[in-house]
């Protein structure tokens, strides 16, 4: 399933939830780093980020954007520490340091977290304006119920208004 967000009209995607047991307070844990995560008192794999940025094209010429800068990363509504991301099955992305300890650059294709639910977060490129994007990832497949095996992520594709 292929999306194309255009970031200036912050277009939403639907969102599918998949609970596992129990009625466990607050959302499910980032993940463990080994692509597993709790639901309740059930486990959830993951054999991948539960989203994948495919690409990012300039907004007037199409041409592929190299290298993104994210930033202002949430989920459900709660700012994401970009430091526990699960290295284990992240891709195509490095943590930024220093003054930029809390942002990822991004060189599509890029994944890096496995909870469900609503992201925004702020996607900065060098000519380009800065914007935020806004979607609802989920795994396309889900098997099994305890435990629960999840793959195929949301993909999403990014076009940036040049300066």
């Amino acid at each position: 399933m292929l999306h194309r967000l255009p970031l200036v009209s912050g277009l939403t995607l639907a969102l599918f939830i998949v609970a596992c047991g129990g009625n466990a307070p607050g959302p499910a844990p980032i993940g463990s780093g080994n692509g597993s995560s709790s639901v309740g008192v059930c486990v959830a794999y993951q054999t991948e980020p539960v989203f994948r940025l495919a690409s990012a094209k300039n907004a007037l010429t199409l041409a592929p954007i190299p290298t993104l800068t994210l930033s202002n990363v949430a989920v459900s509504g709660q700012s994401l520490d970009l430091q526990t991301v699960p290295s284990s099955l992240a891709f195509g992305i490095q943590m930024g340091t220093g003054a930029g300890a809390n942002t990822l650059q991004c060189s599509p294709p890029c994944g890096f977290a496995t909870l469900e639910g609503p992201y925004t977060f702020a996607v900065a490129a060098s000519g380009y304006q800065p914007s935020t994007v806004r979607f609802d990832a989920f795994y396309q497949n889900n098997v099994g119920n305890c435990p629960l095996h999840q793959s195929g992520p949301t993909v999403v594709d990014l076009v940036l208004q040049p300066l």
